[in-house]
Parts: structure tokens; C-alpha cells; sequence
């Protein structure tokens, strides 16, 4: 060891690298592949979620549509019932006033 050798301090605290051209064209093209992905998956959970939605509205339409066919049935039942009782009305009517013109009821 022939000398003393002195530790001098280098102050690099203003050094910038040089800008690389690449570099921006790598992060513009990153986040246009992040934002197309994004799109793409907000479109799949929209369609999803739209079949989801048709599925419970087809659901709830076929639930209606058996009560309105019951209620169909019921409303026919109550009008063939309505239609009897109004022929038998009729023929007991018309029975008590054959009985009244010939005179059998006093």
C-alpha cells in the first residue's frame, strides 16, 4: 500500500437517465391492451347479466300466464254454471206460468 487513498462524496442526487423512446409507446400500448380488456369484460357481464335478467322475466311471465289460465277455467266453470241456472230458472219459470194460464194455481 503505497499511499493514502481519501473517500471523496459524489453528489448524484441531479443525475437523470436518458428518456428511452420506447418507453412511452410500451405504456400507451399497455394501457390501450388494459382498456380494451376492461371494455371486453364489462361487455361478457353485461350480456350475462342481461340473460339473467330475461331468464327471471321469462320465469315470472309463465308464472302469470298460469294464473291467468286458471283463472280462465274458473271463469268458464262459473259462466257454464251461471248459463244452467238461468235455463233451469227459465224452464221452472216458464213451467209455473203454464200452471198459472191454465189456471192450476190459485
Amino acid at each position: 500500500m503505497n499511499g493514502i487513498y481519501y473517500i471523496k462524496p459524489v453528489d448524484n442526487s441531479r443525475w437523470m437517465p436518458a428518456a428511452n423512446p420506447r418507453e412511452r409507446h410500451y405504456y400507451a400500448t399497455l394501457m390501450l391492451g388494459g382498456a380494451a380488456l376492461l371494455v371486453a369484460g364489462m361487455l361478457f357481464a353485461g350480456e350475462r347479466f342481461k340473460s339473467r335478467e330475461y331468464g327471471y322475466q321469462i320465469e315470472r311471465m309463465e308464472r302469470e300466464k298460469t294464473a291467468l289460465l286458471e283463472s280462465s277455467r274458473k271463469l268458464q266453470l262459473e259462466q257454464a254454471l251461471l248459463r244452467a241456472w238461468i235455463s233451469m230458472t227459465r224452464a221452472s219459470l216458464g213451467a209455473l206460468m203454464s200452471s198459472v194460464r191454465r189456471g192450476e194455481l190459485v
